[in-house]
């Protein structure tokens, strides 16, 4: 019980994602954009003060077709807005939720290497974790 209490008042938080997907909903290109950048604003500043969860990211809306192109853009706002900032902090893990193909996790891994080749990242640098849902 002391040992609980103690990493509670220690660490409440060890894994945060925000949340673009379900929680999120449906918004206005402009303004899911300007959340996203404000994500990557908010978990720089929370990682440079040193109030940052260990782990922290975002979960995306899902690959498939219907919100695919937008799940792609608000990780890429949020990631280049890391990058602005300053760069990847070393917590950062991303969720793809809703993963009903295996295709899915093969063209964000596609993405991912993208974005670290475009930025001089290492291979594999940017985590991410898989959300299976089915019904």
């Amino acid at each position: 019980h002391d040992r609980v209490r103690a990493k509670l008042e220690r660490e409440p938080v060890e894994d945060l994602r925000i949340d673009f997907e379900d929680g999120y909903g449906p918004r206005p290109d402009a303004e899911e954009d300007e959340a996203a950048a404000r994500a990557a604003r908010l978990v720089s500043e929370a990682y440079a003060n040193g109030t940052a969860a260990p782990y922290m990211g975002i979960r995306m809306k899902c690959m498939e077709a219907g919100v695919r192109d937008r799940g792609i853009r608000t990780t890429d706002v949020f990631l280049t807005g890391l990058m602005e900032a300053g760069g990847l902090p070393e917590g950062l893990v991303l969720t793809l939720p809703k993963v009903t193909y295996p295709e899915q996790v093969t063209a964000f891994v596609q993405l991912l290497e993208a974005f670290e080749k475009a930025h001089g990242l290492d291979a594999g640098r940017i985590g991410f974790e898989i959300q299976i849902e089915t019904s």
